[in-house]
């Protein structure tokens, strides 16, 4: 795993960035996966770190609970959501 960070330079093509890691190599940027797991729901977003656009999120909310739900949306649609039983967080990703 490596912690990448923003450093400004260009690498000549219009619009891409270069990351660096924390040993200094560099990279170019790359589409994240950022995820929020609590003990009842899970959030998580696709981004791409290039044009610094989310290109999709969801979640998923009541884990366990009645009433559990799964929304996801893709950048620019409608939101989809299922209303079901959700028993475990693992099954939710």
């Amino acid at each position: 795993m490596c912690v990448l960070r923003k450093t400004g330079q260009e690498n000549g093509l219009l619009g891409t960035r270069i990351l660096k890691t924390r040993r200094g190599k560099d990279i170019k940027a790359m589409n994240v996966l950022v995820i929020n797991c609590g003990s009842s729901s899970l959030k998580y977003q696709l981004i791409d770190s290039e044009k610094e656009q989310v290109l999709a999120k969801g979640l998923c909310e009541r884990i366990g609970i009645d009433g559990s739900a799964i929304t996801h949306q893709k950048a620019d649609e409608e939101k989809e959501s299922i209303v079901r039983k959700i028993y475990r967080t693992v099954v939710s990703i």
